[in-house]
């Protein structure tokens, strides 16, 4: 069973990422949870005058939250499976509580908006202590396809691998995998790898036996996983040269209409855990698409 988890402070970039939450709950039948942390101060509440202020700012928070319940239920009717769940908790403890919400409802993924261009500390610090995978907004992607007025699409996805021995392997593929398949809509899965070529060297072309290779691979160890999509040839395997990795897979996603990136997590913390600290940074920078973060098992 898929459930969704969609964190809300009720900020106008987070209100403005709902359709993304209700639109993925629906290609992929989910259920959807809308979810308030509201921030809590022990501290300021010992007053009688705090405490009522406190009371105050609750009070208006569950209204919001229902309020968002009513209009999308009023819009979507029985379409839409969704609920929503009110906590109160210290803002440097979100995550935990998060984590909390994440493991009482079985949720299988957690969308979240990002206001910065990169991931800063409090998205990176949320993603750590998920154990499911994440998939985060970038603020940019919102807003252009706003202003393109654009269908929401999140279906063709770009898996960008190492091409390490043991890479597609692990979990990580499995969940990326998972994820295509479940799209009721259009969708289709890329995996890429980028070679840098010889030093001096400006190349810009297909490694063909690479790719073979890679492909290979992929129906050895993964033939019951990825057949579906072999089935309806929506498995693209690519290997080419760029100088610049980065501007490598800026180029593939471009010429490919790709929707969603995948980065994996390792099991180490911080940005670095991400594929590599340039190339994720460079990615949120330079591209206006949303990124599923996955994790490797601890």
């Amino acid at each position: 069973k898929n459930i969704i988890l969609y964190p809300t402070d009720f900020s106008k970039l987070s209100e403005d990422s709902i359709p993304w939450a209700v639109s993925l709950a629906l290609q992929q039948k989910a259920k959807l949870i809308l979810y308030h942390a509201h921030p809590r101060n022990e501290k300021y509440e010992r007053s009688d005058i705090a405490h009522k202020a406190q009371k105050t700012v609750r009070q208006e928070s569950l209204q919001k939250l229902g309020d968002i319940e009513i209009k999308l239920k009023q819009k979507y009717g029985n379409i839409l499976n969704m609920t929503t769940e009110f906590d109160e908790c210290d803002e440097k403890k979100l995550e935990t509580h998060m984590k909390a919400m994440v493991t009482k409802h079985k949720v299988t993924l957690v969308i979240m908006s990002m206001k910065s261009e990169t991931f800063g500390n409090k998205t990176t610090r949320i993603i750590y202590h998920m154990q499911v995978p994440v998939l985060v907004l970038p603020k940019r992607a919102i807003y252009t396809k706003q202003q393109t007025k654009r269908e929401i699409k999140l279906g063709h996805v770009l898996y960008a691998t190492q091409f390490n021995k043991n890479e597609l392997l692990k979990q990580p593929f499995t969940n990326c995998v998972n994820f295509v398949n479940k799209m009721e809509s259009s969708h289709s899965l890329h995996i890429v790898h980028v070679k840098k070529p010889e030093e001096g060297s400006t190349i810009q072309c297909a490694d063909e036996e690479a790719t073979k290779l890679l492909t290979k691979s992929l129906l050895k160890n993964h033939k019951e996983l990825v057949k579906p999509l072999v089935n309806e040839r929506k498995l693209f395997v690519d290997v080419f040269y760029d100088a610049k990795v980065d501007h490598g897979l800026l180029s593939y996603i471009q010429n490919n209409d790709i929707d969603t990136i995948v980065m994996v997590r390792k099991k180490r913390w911080g940005l670095s855990a991400m594929f590599h600290k340039s190339h994720t940074k460079n990615l949120c920078k330079q591209s206006s698409k949303p990124i599923l973060v996955l994790h490797e098992k601890k």
